[in-house]
């Protein structure tokens, strides 16, 4: 089991800051599309900290990802600080998905 696979149930076993520790591990041992946009996902909706996650969105994009997900999420991001072509732009892209 991977670092990002056992960051994941740690997570749904309400340990959440173990949880976090081994998502940040998992995006140190491996850039992939899953772990940064796990960490990504545990920065914006549980640590509500956009700042954090913004540059790993913006990595998992260029990556081309076949997920709408790290595309609804910079858009989200990009909502909150008023890009609004900027959010236009990365939600028709996870529409588009």
């Amino acid at each position: 089991m991977t670092s990002n696979e056992k960051a994941l149930q740690l997570f749904e076993d309400n340990k959440y800051k173990e949880a976090l520790v081994l998502l940040e591990q998992a995006v140190t041992e491996e850039r992939t599309v899953q772990s940064l946009n796990n960490l990504a996902w545990m920065y914006v909706y549980e640590e509500e900290d956009v700042h954090r996650a913004k540059p790993l969105l913006e990595e998992v994009v260029a990556l081309h990802p076949q997920s709408y997900f790290p595309y609804n999420m910079l858009g989200e991001i990009a909502l909150q600080e008023k890009d609004w072509e900027g959010a236009r732009e990365i939600l028709n892209k996870s529409i588009a998905i």
